[in-house]
């Protein structure tokens, strides 16, 4: 595996999200008795030291306070990924941001330092899978903040549409180490949140 860990990178978990459809903060559900941002912050650790937590105004901290990561609060509420990709940008004084949903326990270590090494010059790195490109699962450059700006203040904030002002690289090398695609399942409903926990069951069996 490639030696990431530098100061040139970050990594943004995006908490602000409101939940809706899983009814309750997905953040802090717990698989085996650990909170599902702690997974993914465990993670990310692996790849770097700088950790940002992006979370909406007003949100309770409660829980989210995890040892070394700096809490960001999003520069506009309600304006969906692309403010909070924006707000994590601007948060870190790296040149690359790896920004993850904090509601994908199964991402590896593996896939994400690929996404890193063939970074090289691109503006973004978005793996894109059946379900299509995966923005919150995504290695972003300096290069993309007046980009993202432009765009935030014409209020155009799909983060797909953002995709065709950058230089993209499409990222399926995911599938030499994930055939499954599993590595991308979003706990976004309680069945999700069901299937996640059997995977990550299955997956410690095998381990053991």
């Amino acid at each position: 595996m490639p030696e990431v860990n530098s100061p040139s990178l970050s990594a943004a978990i995006l908490a602000g999200g409101k939940s809706r459809r899983m009814g309750q903060s997905k953040a802090l559900l717990e698989i085996d008795g650990i909170p599902v941002i702690d997974r993914v912050a465990q993670i990310l650790r692996q790849i770097t030291s700088e950790l940002l937590i992006i979370v909406s105004p007003g949100a309770s901290p409660v829980g989210l306070h995890l040892s070394g990561a700096k809490i960001v609060t999003d520069q506009a509420p309600n304006r969906g990924p692309l403010m909070a990709i924006f707000t994590a940008l601007r948060a870190t004084s790296a040149s690359h941001c790896l920004v993850l949903a904090c509601d994908l326990p199964l991402i590896t270590v593996p896939i994400l330092a690929e996404m890193i090494r063939v970074v090289d010059t691109y503006d973004a790195v978005v793996p894109i899978t059946d379900n299509g490109y995966e923005p919150l699962c995504a290695v972003y450059t300096q290069s993309c903040l007046p980009v993202i700006k432009s765009r935030i203040e014409r209020n155009q904030l799909s983060v797909h549409q953002l995709f065709t002002d950058l230089r993209i690289h499409a990222f399926t090398e995911w599938r030499e180490v994930d055939p499954t695609g599993n590595a991308f399942l979003n706990m976004n409903t309680p069945t999700d949140y069901e299937i996640a926990k059997q995977l990550l069951t299955r997956q410690s069996d095998v381990a053991t």
